[in-house]
């Protein structure tokens, strides 16, 4: 049987929260009111959003956010199936052991609380939730690859009527994300990045459903985008610009840049299709009828 708990996290505090000076909640505080400035209604946006709060307190959808399991769509994922499985094997588990059962969902996690995935479990699901149909089931081990100077050069080039979403995984950053690129008349169109976090390299935690509703309705432009992906790929750490991306108020004094070794990781792995709106908002619909 597929071990669907190895990638559960129980929620968990991040003691930089409670160690921030009054200078630093101030720095905080001041970054979220600059960032609270330009929200835009997307209606794309909207839609991970609301995946995003069921999942967050409904154990149904929370159990379709951790799986890891890429060959079923989405939107026919049975979320009663999925609990029994985590329950099954965290019987057999803890019989292997010779542990108590509550021990072992101390360590992999509980078919009866909220779990954090780990951010390439999110951005795959994600990813689903855009992409998956009756017909189709997206799979990051299958999904067609491409290089920097690849997708800078398709970037360049969108159909502004069209619809893109891009899978990233940044090896400098050790992090996997997803950015929405909806189609637009503007000369340069908006993007929204969509991620969470288990806190264990330079940014802290952040669950999904808090990067959704604080800061993912809030669009970064692809030059910076771009700029983040130059800095990593040429070895350089730029604080100030990973924050502006990735912290949840854009505070540099949340991260902890000397867990980036870019000597050692380097590199990206992209994968951008093409969606359909209506699509993902199928999806979405069947997945709130499931888990109601």
């Amino acid at each position: 049987m597929r071990n669907i708990l190895n990638t559960f996290r129980p929620t968990q505090s991040d003691p930089r929260l409670q160690a921030q000076s009054g200078q630093s909640s101030r720095t905080a505080r001041t970054s979220a009111t600059a960032s609270s400035s330009r929200s835009v209604n997307n209606p794309s946006t909207r839609l991970v959003q609301d995946f995003a709060k069921l999942s967050g307190k409904n154990l149904r959808a929370n159990v379709l956010l951790n799986s890891d399991d890429n060959s079923v769509p989405i939107h026919h994922k049975s979320p009663s199936a999925l609990l029994k499985a985590i329950d099954d094997n965290i019987s057999n588990t803890a019989r292997e052991w010779g542990m108590p059962k509550h021990e072992v969902e101390a360590m992999l996690g509980s078919s009866k609380r909220i779990n954090e995935p780990v951010c390439g479990v999110t951005a795959n699901n994600v990813m689903k939730l855009f992409l998956d149909t009756d017909h189709f089931s997206y799979a990051f081990e299958h999904g067609r690859t491409m290089s920097l100077p690849q997708l800078q050069q398709q970037l360049a080039n969108l159909p502004a009527h069209k619809h893109f979403i891009l899978r990233v995984n940044d090896a400098g950053m050790g992090h996997a994300y997803v950015i929405d690129l909806p189609a637009s008349a503007k000369p340069r169109r908006d993007a929204f990045l969509y991620q969470s976090d288990l806190g264990d390299g330079a940014t802290r935690p952040l669950r999904l459903d808090d990067w959704m509703s604080k800061k993912a309705s809030h669009p970064v432009s692809l030059n910076d985008i771009n700029t983040h992906f130059m800095n990593m790929a040429q070895g350089r750490i730029d604080p100030g610009h990973i924050a502006k991306l990735f912290d949840v108020d854009s505070n540099p004094n949340m991260l902890r840049p000397e867990r980036l070794d870019l000597k050692r990781n380097q590199g990206f792995n992209f994968q951008l299709a093409e969606y359909d709106p209506a699509n993902l908002e199928r999806n979405v619909t069947a997945i709130k009828a499931r888990c109601g």
